[in-house]
């Protein structure tokens, strides 16, 4: 009997535990989507529906004439547009501070960024020819 207590303990914990540790993570939402669009996660694709939850590490991918709309945690909006992917690398939002990291691999990238929080907060997009770190606007980027 006690064996069993233990063993359902553990697994109990376990089973917790990443919920625990995703939502620390969660960077953010999908509010829409057209076409063939989704989530890779832990290089498994992702049932992806709006509502969808978004994490750092994961990769969003679209395929030819699609795009998807993500809602981040400090209430910007990135919406990938047709053959394009983007890693979220970073995306913390904590104590009016925001520290967001996103990769363009391909494709067209439109962000509208909130204003920063506090001095220090940063939004910064790289792809493998360029970089731009955003401060309350809107960009595009290839």
């Amino acid at each position: 009997m006690e064996r069993t207590l233990v063993v359902f303990a553990l697994a109990l914990a376990a089973a917790l535990w990443p919920a625990d540790a995703r939502a620390q993570n969660e960077a953010g939402e999908i509010t829409g989507f057209e076409g063939q669009a989704g989530i890779v996660r832990q290089s498994l694709p992702v049932e992806t529906m709006v509502g969808s939850k978004v994490f750092a590490g994961d990769v969003l991918a679209t395929g030819p004439r699609s795009k998807i709309i993500v809602l981040m945690r400090d209430a910007s909006v990135v919406i990938l547009g047709a053959d394009a992917r983007l890693t979220v690398d970073r995306a913390l939002v904590a104590g009016g501070q925001r520290q967001t990291l996103l990769k363009i691999m391909q494709g067209k990238v439109r962000a509208l960024v909130t204003k920063v929080f506090t001095p220090g907060s940063s939004c910064d997009f790289i792809s493998p020819t360029s970089g731009a770190g955003v401060r309350g606007t809107m960009r595009v980027m290839e």
